[in-house]
């Protein structure tokens, strides 16, 4: 299983490198333009999770990897639990990059108050509901994220690296982006009626509440695809 982690970190360590700067500067640009500490973290797991691991199979099918990791002394469910925890592995690097991301917008906040608008805004930014806020958002959208990204290791251990499959990625980052700007479009009688919902799951008895249940079900969905995935691959003949 390690090893077969290892070549999957190999496979996708150029990516990494070349995301996490876009990625950090992305988030700048959103704190400094939405004054939302939740919109940054979402934008930093989204980049660094997804993006990357609705991909995977993909890189399977570049320079022979596929073939390769069968010619080493491993079992398919080595190599499914090695693609989990290379999968776990970018959810540790995601929730790093946010915490990256959140730092660099206070040091920016601290270092130049006037540059993402009025002092009272970003003071806002950082008020302890809109940690709390961030929280919540950031496990949430983590557990739609997971969704997404085992749905596509399934199909793509099922099916394989086809034309469907290859596009259903870059679907699933256009329906993220519709959903975002649908967001931005809502009357502000709607913002505020969630705004006033999301206040409300904020106190500290809810708000540990609806993150348990976003973490819990984040681990559930991935432990059940990767059994999901043992059985199809363990049965697939290459």
């Amino acid at each position: 299983m390690i090893r077969a982690w290892h070549l999957d970190l190999m496979m996708i360590r150029q990516r990494m490198l070349l995301n996490l700067p876009i990625s950090l500067v992305l988030c700048l640009w959103l704190g400094l333009q939405t004054q939302s500490l939740a919109t940054v973290v979402a934008a930093a797991l989204f980049m660094t999770y997804p993006m990357v691991g609705m991909q995977l199979g993909q890189y399977d099918e570049l320079k022979g990897w596929k073939s390769y990791r069968m010619t080493l002394p491993l079992s398919r469910r080595d190599i499914v639990a090695g693609r989990y925890l290379t999968l776990l592995t970018l959810v540790i690097a995601s929730l790093l990059t946010a915490a990256v991301a959140v730092g660099l917008n206070i040091g920016i906040a601290a270092v130049a108050p006037g540059l993402g608008g009025p002092a009272w805004m970003m003071a806002a930014m950082f008020s302890a509901d809109a940690v709390h806020a961030a929280l919540l958002v950031g496990l949430a959208f983590l557990l739609v994220c997971t969704v997404m990204v085992c749905a596509m290791t399934i199909l793509f251990y099922r099916f394989g690296a086809t034309t469907a499959t290859t596009m259903l990625p870059m679907l699933g980052v256009f329906a993220v982006l519709m959903v975002a700007l649908f967001v931005g479009s809502l009357d502000e009688s709607v913002v505020a009626a969630w705004s006033d919902g999301l206040l409300w799951l904020l106190s500290p008895e809810r708000l540990a509440l609806c993150c348990g249940i976003c973490a819990a079900l984040t681990v559930a969905i991935m432990a059940a695809s990767a059994a999901i995935c043992m059985r199809i691959y363990t049965r697939t003949e290459l």
